[in-house]
């Protein structure tokens, strides 16, 4: 892989917070907008112009999540490929990463440090660390 498609890469697996970051942009707003409305102006059914800036925000923030989830899915496809793939890890390590980027993305919203650990660990350098399995020793 070239330095540029790293760089890429790279970009691809934080975007995920860059747009996390738009859509809250994108939101707060509106949260702001509804709670100094109400305790300045208690509502008498004459918002119309609020409710319309409100409603005019929600296709936007739609579309902000929906490409945040197409990035994320896209990043941690080629992830998986990437680590199914990889010939410096062992099955072991293979079934790891595997479940670490899966379980991570799945039930935490930490996927991208699990993705960003594992960019920087076997995707970034030249000759990545061989993945070892682990042996009992007995003695």
């Amino acid at each position: 892989m070239t330095k540029i498609v790293k760089i890429l890469v790279g970009l691809l697996t934080l975007s995920p917070l860059g747009i996390g970051a738009a859509i809250l942009r994108l939101f707060l707003p509106m949260v702001e907008m509804r709670n100094t409305s109400a305790a300045t102006n208690p509502p008498k059914g004459g918002n119309d112009a609020q409710v319309e800036a409100v409603l005019g925000m929600i296709p936007m923030t739609l579309l902000a999540t929906g490409i945040l989830m197409a990035v994320a899915f896209g990043v941690l496809v080629f992830y998986l490929i990437n680590v199914y793939k990889s010939p410096t890890l062992s099955e072991q390590a293979k079934a790891l990463w595997m479940v670490g980027l899966l379980f991570s993305h799945l039930v935490f919203p930490c996927s991208v440090l699990v993705m960003l650990a594992y960019f920087c660990l076997h995707v970034w350098p030249d000759n990545p660390p061989k993945g070892r399995a682990v042996t009992e020793t007995s003695g």
